[in-house]
Order: C-alpha cells, then structure tokens, then sequence
C-alpha cells in the first residue's frame, strides 16, 4: 500500500473509532515510546489507544521538501568521483516535491506519550543515501585536515630552523617573513589569523627543540674560551651576547659542559 492510501485508511480508522484528530504533535512526542510492531499495523496502534481511553490522536503528515532536504549539500565542494551521487541524489529528491513522505500520530496515556511513524520506501532510501554522501564528505573532509596539518607542521618547522625567522623581536616581523618564504599560502590565506597561527607554532617549536640545542653549543664555546685563559666579559664580546646571558647559559648547561 503506498502512503497516501495509508495516510487516508489512517485517518478513516481513527474516526471509526470515535477518536478525533489533532492537527499536530505533543511536546515530548520524540522521546516518546515508538512503535515496534507492524510497520503498517496503525490499525493496532489505534485500538491499544482506543483500549486506554485515549480520546485524541495527534497526527501530522509531512510532505517532502527538498530544499530542506538537500540544503547542506547543494553548492558544497564535491571531489569529482562523487558528483554522479550527488547529481543522482538531487534530481529524485526534486522529483519528489510535495509527495507525502511520511506521517506522525501519537497519543498519551498517564503522561506517556507513544508514537507510531510511517514512512515512505523512496524518502527512506533518499536519506539513507544522503547519510552515506554526507559520512564520505566528512571522511575526507577529515583526511584533508590531517594533510593540512602535516603539511603546516612541516612549514612550521623550516621556519623555526631559519636563521632570519629566529632572530625577528615581533610577530609582526616573523608573520611578513613568512609570507615572504612561503607565497604560496598568500593565495590561499586572506585571515591574519592563520598567519599568526603558523608564526606561534613555528616559534613552539623554535624555543622547545632549536634554541636549547643552540644555548648549549654556545655554553660548550663559552667554556672553550674560558679553558683558553679569556675571561666571563672576553668570552661574551666573543659569542656576541651579554655577560648576564652568559652566566646563564652556563649555569643552565654546567652539567653537559663539565660532561
């Protein structure tokens, strides 16, 4: 029996039981209990209300709007292997506007409320196949992420590695920088944001994996030139930094300096 037919025996079966309709659904009605028997079996569901003293059936039928329906895909970047899906998909959708999709009735008993659906054969398959498009674009959506993201880390990386990038005092220097190494990603980033998104992990990793290799080079020179007879001042005139950084650097590396 097709759905129309069944929406129409429906509404007969529930007047000829003396219980009236109303145009609409009960707050709760998705949470109720559901239907498990007879998919077609409203005739059932009626007289277990009927037997309960139910005196009113809530009911609504929905007709099937395919805007809504395709929303969330239509316009959507799709990889060039899944447009035939989605062209499949859109053509029945729109095919199909207007025609009852399917129907909701429900009625309470002592606060409960149970609910019996119907749906038609073709808008189960329609969102069936939608669901499968949709968990395909999100898996590669997701594969997509994870190659950006690899693909900044590596980015990243160079520039903690670049000599220029790791002597700039401001992110606003290390951002122009960047953009000066990396043209390419100007074509696709517009938001300021991203720029210093990649300076921030590319500085992490610069002062986490870079700099303390580099201190400590420079605390083994330090030493060096102390063993040779210069002094804490002679040596750092010679490494280029303060006498303050260079106390630092060998109290921070006496260990692997003395080592």
């Amino acid at each position: 029996m097709d759905l129309e037919a069944r929406w129409k025996d429906f509404q007969t079966a529930v007047a000829t039981r003396g219980l009236r309709i109303y145009p609409g659904l009960p707050r709760g009605s998705d949470q109720g209990v559901f239907w498990q028997g007879d998919p077609e079996g409203f005739e059932d569901f009626l007289d277990l209300a009927q037997a309960v003293g139910a005196q009113v059936v809530y009911a609504l039928a929905e007709r099937w709007d395919p805007e809504g329906f395709l929303e969330d895909l239509v316009g959507r970047p799709l990889p060039e292997d899944l447009q035939p899906q989605m062209n499949a998909l859109e053509a029945e959708a729109r095919a199909r506007a207007g025609e009852l999709s399917g129907f909701i009735a429900a009625w309470i008993h002592e606060g409960q409320v149970h609910v019996y659906m119907a749906e038609a054969a073709w808008a189960a398959d329609l969102r069936e196949r939608k669901e499968v498009l949709l968990e395909t674009l999100e898996s590669l959506a997701e594969a997509e992420k994870v190659e950006e993201a690899e693909a900044l880390e590596a980015i990243a990386r160079k520039l903690a590695e670049n000599r220029e990038f790791q002597q700039a005092r401001s992110y606003e220097t290390r951002i122009r920088i960047t953009q000066r190494l990396f043209p390419e990603l100007r074509e696709r980033w517009l938001d300021h944001g991203q720029w210093w998104e990649l300076v921030r992990e590319a500085r992490a990793i610069y002062e986490a994996e870079i700099l303390p290799r580099q201190e400590q080079r420079m605390a083994e020179e330090a030493a060096r030139l102390l063993a040779s007879g210069l002094s804490k001042t002679e040596a750092a005139a010679r490494l280029g930094i303060s006498r303050e950084r260079l106390d630092r650097l060998l109290q921070r590396y006496a260990g692997e300096v003395n080592g």
